[in-house]
């Protein structure tokens, strides 16, 4: 800016002491479920797309809902889920905390991820049902870590 000064920022390659490039880093391939039914809670629709196509092509079954209100009928009509997705901010009056609450009280086996934008969340805010928390949107590979991850940790519960 005329008067202000110029501010440059370069981001280079790290380099190597021979100077060569060096190898990238390898990825591992994503654990793929067992059929499972996923229930996820999204209300802005190009997230929700990309989740399922996600989650789909990892061979979960999946159900969505745009609204914590949705989501609680999807439970009310017998619907079984190994787990729930969900957003915390969204429309309707039912943010992903309070979804939660009243999702265990239907179901308090069901493993939960919460979804959020912003991850300054404590676990005080999340109030009576504490769960892993995925930061939004998110690289594949870490959704379907973390999806295995909360699907483990209930197959543990139901063997311990």
């Amino acid at each position: 800016e005329p008067g202000q000064g110029t501010t440059v920022r370069l981001i280079l390659p790290r380099g190597t002491e021979t100077g060569e490039r060096e190898a990238p880093l390898g990825r591992t391939a994503p654990v793929s479920g067992r059929g499972e039914r996923i229930l996820v809670v999204e209300d802005e629709l190009s997230l929700l797309m990309m989740t399922e196509h996600l989650i789909t092509s990892l061979g979960y079954r999946l159900v969505t809902a745009r609204t914590g209100a949705q989501a609680l009928e999807r439970f009310g009509d017998g619907s079984e889920f190994d787990l729930v997705i969900t957003d915390i901010v969204m429309p309707g009056g039912l943010d992903g905390f309070q979804l939660a609450k009243a999702l265990r009280t239907r179901r308090p086996d069901v493993p939960l991820l919460y979804t959020s934008g912003y991850t300054g969340y404590s676990d005080d805010d999340m109030g009576d049902v504490i769960a892993p928390l995925v930061q939004k949107p998110c690289p594949p590979q870490e959704l379907a870590a973390a999806i295995r991850r909360a699907l483990a940790k209930d197959a543990a519960d139901d063997t311990g």
